[in-house]
């Protein structure tokens, strides 16, 4: 009996250091295919991320209204847009405009905050639009600063287009999640679209032996 109960506890430590292993294989694995395909990713869009003066209720509001404003003149601005080194030189011949449409509407509302638009690139946390999910990592963006740019900012897309705003922030309809499915590679879309999550979920309990 006793010859039996350490045999049992050496295979039940064999069973979790392998799983443990595996487990860390698996997180490596992940997390070096998922830097890889945000950097493709990356190249295919063009983000929108706006920064308000500070946190006050004021200054949140106008950096919505801002973002309205905004949003509309780059609906137009790339509508027909053949792709994101299109809409990027596009973006770039009118930042001038861009800037000071923006700042027009700062000072019409009665503020005195300068407001600056630039094109750059920048880190940026994991974003959910809906059931999308953006992965951490730098992307290229139309960046608005309004005075300060202390406060609370917030993010979308301007190519392909998935700003559709609405009370709790963004959302991607179906009819814009097929135009990011074309951009992308079905590789990318899957991780966005969360599809590429769940096949590396299922295959570690596969592995596991639970499912």
């Amino acid at each position: 009996m006793f010859g039996w109960e350490c045999g049992r506890k050496r295979w039940m430590t064999a069973v979790a250091v392998t799983l443990g292993l595996a487990a860390a294989a698996l997180g490596l694995y992940q997390g070096n295919r998922q830097a890889s395909l945000q950097q493709s990713i990356a190249g295919e869009v063009i983000r929108f991320h706006i920064l308000a003066n500070s946190d006050s209720q004021e200054d949140q509001e106008l950096k919505l209204a801002v973002r309205d404003e905004v949003l509309a003149s780059l609906e137009e601005l790339l509508e027909g847009s053949s792709g994101v080194d299109d809409s990027r030189e596009r973006i770039r011949e009118h930042l001038d405009e861009i800037q000071a449409e923006a700042q027009q509407y700062v000072r019409e509302a009665g503020y005195g905050y300068e407001v600056t638009a630039e094109l750059c690139r920048d880190r940026f946390p994991q974003k959910t639009y809906g059931d999308c999910i953006f992965p951490a990592g730098e992307y290229e963006a139309l960046r608005i600063k309004i005075g300060e740019a202390a406060g609370h900012n917030w993010w979308c897309m301007v190519y392909p287009g998935l700003c559709f705003t609405e009370e709790n922030g963004a959302y991607v309809s179906e009819e814009s999640k097929e135009l990011l499915h074309q951009v992308l590679t079905e590789e990318e879309f899957e991780l966005v679209a969360g599809e590429g999550r769940l096949v590396l979920r299922s295959g570690f309990l596969r592995l596991l032996g639970i499912k």
